[in-house]
C-alpha cells in the first residue's frame, strides 16, 4: 500500500535530510493542483476584464501588466509542482519497490532516491515560491483595479480603504511568507549555507 509502511527509514544521513518535510509533499500538491490553477483563471479572467472596462480604472496597463506576471507566476507553479511530483516517492513506496530489488542493487536504488528526493525538493521550493509571489502580485493588482478612473482627490475613503487593505494583505503576505522561502532556496539540502 502506497506510503503506508511503518518501517522507518535507514539509519543513513543523506536519506534523512533527503526527505520532504512532514506534510510538504501533500501541501504542494493541493497549493499547486487546485487552488493556483483557479487563481490562474481568476486573473485570466480579470485580465479579460481589464481589457474591456479599463476605462474605469485610473492604472489599467499597470494593472494589466500586474495581473499578467500574476498569471504567470501562478501556471508556474503548476508546472513546477508537476515537474517535483514526477522526481516524489513516499517513504512507504520506495520501501515496498527496495525489498523487490536484488541486495546488490539496492545500494544503487537508495542513492537514486535520493537524488530524487533533492531534485523534488529544489522544484517543490520554487513551485511555493512562484504561489507566493503570484498571490501577492495579484494583490497587488486587484489593488491598482480598485482605484477608480479620475481625480484621485475626489476618490471615496472606502474605496481607499480597500486599495490599502488589498495592498496591505500583498505586503503581509510578501513578509509573512517570502522571507522563509527565499531563504530556504539558497540552502543547501542540509540548511547549510552553500
Amino acid at each position: 500500500m502506497g506510503g503506508q509502511s511503518t518501517k522507518a527509514p535507514p539509519d543513513d544521513e543523506d536519506l534523512y535530510f533527503a526527505l520532504p518535510t512532514f506534510g510538504r509533499a501533500e501541501a504542494i500538491d493541493r497549493v499547486a493542483f487546485t487552488a493556483a490553477p483557479l487563481l490562474a483563471g481568476f486573473a485570466v479572467t480579470f485580465i479579460g476584464f481589464t481589457v474591456t472596462r479599463g476605462d474605469a480604472m485610473h492604472w489599467p496597463n499597470v494593472t494589466l501588466l500586474t495581473l499578467v506576471v500574476a498569471a504567470l507566476l501562478l501556471i508556474t507553479c503548476v508546472q513546477l509542482a508537476f515537474n517535483a511530483r514526477q522526481k516524489y516517492q513516499s517513504w512507504g513506496e520506495f520501501s515496498e519497490r527496495l525489498v523487490l530489488v536484488p541486495d546488490d542493487k539496492r545500494s544503487n536504488l537508495r542513492q537514486t532516491y535520493v537524488v530524487a528526493l533533492e531534485q523534488y525538493r529544489s522544484l517543490a521550493r520554487w513551485a511555493a515560491l512562484t504561489y507566493n509571489l503570484g498571490i501577492v502580485t495579484l494583490l497587488f493588482a486587484i489593488a491598482f483595479a480598485l482605484v477608480p478612473s479620475g481625480s484621485l482627490a475626489e476618490v471615496d475613503p472606502v474605496r481607499w480603504a480597500a486599495v490599502g487593505v488589498a495592498a496591505g494583505g500583498g505586503v503581509a503576505a510578501l513578509a509573512l511568507f517570502h522571507v522563509g522561502e527565499i531563504r530556504e532556496l539558497f540552502r543547501g539540502p542540509r540548511g547549510d549555507q552553500d
